[in-house]
C-alpha cells in the first residue's frame, strides 16, 4: 500500500486520525468538528481520500471486457460517462464494487483501496484473447473531495473558469490545475455538490495548498 502524500501536511495540521484498515489511516478532524461540518454544508470542505485508489484499462476491448464482468451496462458509456457496479464472482459473490469511469483512451475504475490489489489479480486471470490491459495506479494516483454549495467556485478558480464542471452523476472531465492534470468527477454522496479529484500522487501537496488556497475566499 503506498504512503498517503498528505501525511506529512495532516502530521503539521495536528490532525486526529482514524483507521481503515491496517495500513490506511483517515482524517477524523482538525480540530473543529462543528466549523468542518458547516464549511460542507454552507461553503466549501476539503477531504483527503487516501481510502480509494483507481485501476486503468486500455485497450480497444475494455468495455466488453467488463461488460462480462460487472452488473452495469458498461459497454453503453460514452467518454466522459461513468457508472456504479459491482463485480461478481462465478458464484454471483461480491468481489468488489467501483466507479467506472470511461474516457477517450482510458478506462478508470475507483476503487476501495484495500481491494485493488486483489482486484487487478482476479481481472488478469479473466484476459484471454481481448484486446485489454489492467494496470493497478495506486501508486500513481491519488484523490481528494471538494464537496458543498461553493465547491465549483473554488475549481473554477484554480482551472479553465470558461470550461464547464460536470454535472450528471459520476461524469468527469479532465483539466489541469496549473501544470497538474486532474480528473474531476461528480459524486454527490454527502447530501451537497461534490466533486472527486484524481490527480498524481506527486503533485497531491501541491494541489492541496491550492485548494486550501482557493477555497480561504469561500469559508
Amino acid at each position: 500500500m503506498p504512503h498517503n502524500p498528505l501525511q506529512s501536511v495532516h502530521d503539521q495540521a495536528e490532525a486526529t486520525m482514524l483507521a481503515f484498515g491496517p495500513d490506511i489511516s483517515l482524517v477524523e478532524s482538525f480540530g473543529e468538528v462543528e466549523a468542518e461540518y458547516a464549511a460542507l454544508r454552507k461553503s466549501v470542505a476539503l477531504m483527503d481520500a487516501p481510502h480509494r485508489a483507481v485501476a486503468i484499462l486500455t485497450g480497444r476491448d475494455r468495455l466488453s471486457f467488463l461488460q462480462n464482468l460487472v452488473t452495469n451496462d458498461a459497454k453503453a458509456l460514452a467518454p466522459g460517462q461513468g457508472c456504479y457496479a459491482y463485480m461478481l464472482n462465478t458464484r454471483g459473490r461480491i468481489v468488489a464494487d467501483m466507479n467506472i469511469l470511461h474516457g477517450e483512451d482510458s478506462t478508470m475504475l475507483d476503487m476501495d483501496a484495500r481491494l485493488i490489489a486483489d482486484f487487478c489479480g482476479q481481472l488478469e486471470k479473466f484476459v484471454f484473447a481481448e484486446d485489454v490491459k489492467i494496470r493497478n495506479a495506486a501508486d500513481e494516483l491519488a484523490r481528494l473531495t471538494l464537496a458543498g454549495p461553493n465547491a465549483a467556485a473554488v475549481l473554477r478558480k484554480i482551472t479553465d473558469a470558461r470550461l464547464e464542471l460536470p454535472t450528471a452523476p459520476l461524469s468527469h472531465v479532465r483539466r489541469t490545475a496549473g501544470r497538474t492534470p486532474l480528473t474531476i468527477f461528480r459524486n454527490d454522496q454527502c447530501g451537497e455538490v461534490q466533486y472527486e479529484l484524481i490527480a498524481p500522487c506527486g503533485e497531491l501537496v501541491n494541489l492541496w495548498h491550492i485548494l486550501h488556497e482557493a477555497g480561504n475566499g469561500h469559508g
